[in-house]
């Protein structure tokens, strides 16, 4: 569960390990998005994989987004609470 005044850290890759449960949020360049598997690029140039529910994969997504959801063990991102798009490019 989120809560209003939870503090979510922004992490890359190399840092996932360190939230194994916890929640984060990630910003990355879309790479795929497949069913409800979406790939991103995140900034230290490593690949994240994101499990959406079944409301977000029927949304659009820009070419750049931010997601917050809870860190596995798997180094994947579950339990998303929203994606949110940022545009086509990062500046």
């Amino acid at each position: 569960m989120y809560f209003l005044f939870e503090t979510v850290r922004r992490v890359n890759k190399k840092h996932l390990s360190k939230f194994y449960s916890k929640n984060v949020r990630i910003i990355g360049k879309v790479l795929k998005k497949d069913g409800n598997e979406l790939t991103l690029l995140a900034c230290d140039n490593e690949e994240i994989k994101c499990i959406l529910t079944d409301n977000q994969v029927e949304e659009p997504l820009d070419q750049y987004v931010e997601v917050l959801g809870k860190v596995n063990e798997d180094d994947t991102i579950s339990d998303i609470v929203y994606v949110q798009n940022g545009g086509s490019s990062i500046s």
